[in-house]
């Protein structure tokens, strides 16, 4: 995945190793956990089980949020370990992620996507779509930089467009991260990634490849399939394999 590029003045390798090192220190004595994302850092708490995103469902015919210790649909501490909910009750799946990702994710969500400065509610009830206001909706909770934000929204569309769209860009996203603790974590989701950019590159081979990014979607079924979906625009791929460790074939679903 592709990060950014910076050039640090004219300084002499010993000056500039130097001045690394002090200001790591300096850092170091004042600072919480910090999460180095792209050009941004967002701090995160020191404690490594503190959580740091919590995604649920709530309203409608489901639970509502939590139940019991960190029984949401995604869960994902400051560590980076991500776990979901699983078809045997309180047990929990889980994957940690690589400092990267956990570092591309927040930078997604707090800096692309501008979570802290959303409604509390986005996308409100829309009867002519058959959504009304208690039905049921995704409640997502951030916390980072000292302060926590929670935001609800639809599971389909509503209303407030504008912000709704950034929500939902959230909530796909987590998605994603879901997908790959679904599939056994990021290097059995390599196998998917690969499968599914050999097809992508192949019908379109001017746009840049699929990443993690792209993910919209992963199931793992009792049978042992794994099906996972990658999306980008109105392209669509879907990776599939008959088992977790067999052969993977991609499939394009819509051009």
């Amino acid at each position: 995945m592709p990060r950014a590029a910076f050039t640090i003045g004219r300084l002499t390798p010993v000056v500039l190793l130097n001045a690394v090192a002090l200001f790591g220190m300096s850092l170091a004595a004042c600072l919480p956990c910090v999460a180095r994302a792209g050009d941004a850092e967002h701090a995160v708490a020191d404690d490594p089980a503190s959580n740091v995103i919590v995604l649920d469902s709530a309203g409608g015919f489901r639970a509502a949020p939590g139940g019991g210790a960190d029984d949401f649909v995604l869960c994902v501490k400051a560590d980076g370990t991500a776990s979901i909910r699983t078809r045997t009750p309180g047990k929990r799946q889980t994957w940690r992620m690589p400092p990267e990702e956990m570092n591309d994710l927040l930078r997604f969500l707090l800096d692309e996507q501008k979570f802290f400065a959303l409604k509390p509610r986005v996308g409100g009830a829309n009867p002519a779509a058959g959504i009304q206001a208690d039905a049921g909706g995704w409640v997502l909770s951030i916390t980072a930089d000292g302060k926590t934000h929670t935001v609800r929204g639809p599971m389909g569309a509503g209303r407030g467009a504008a912000e709704l769209k950034r929500f939902q860009r959230c909530i796909l996203r987590l998605q994603g991260v879901m997908a790959i603790v679904e599939v056994g974590g990021g290097e059995s989701m390599d196998r998917f990634l690969k499968e599914a950019n050999a097809v992508f590159s192949k019908e379109w081979p001017a746009e840049k490849p699929l990443t993690i990014a792209d993910i919209a979607s992963g199931t793992s079924l009792a049978n042992g399939s794994v099906y996972v979906i990658f999306v980008r625009g109105s392209k669509t791929i879907q990776a599939s394999s008959p088992a977790l460790d067999g052969p993977v074939t991609g499939t394009i679903v819509s051009r």
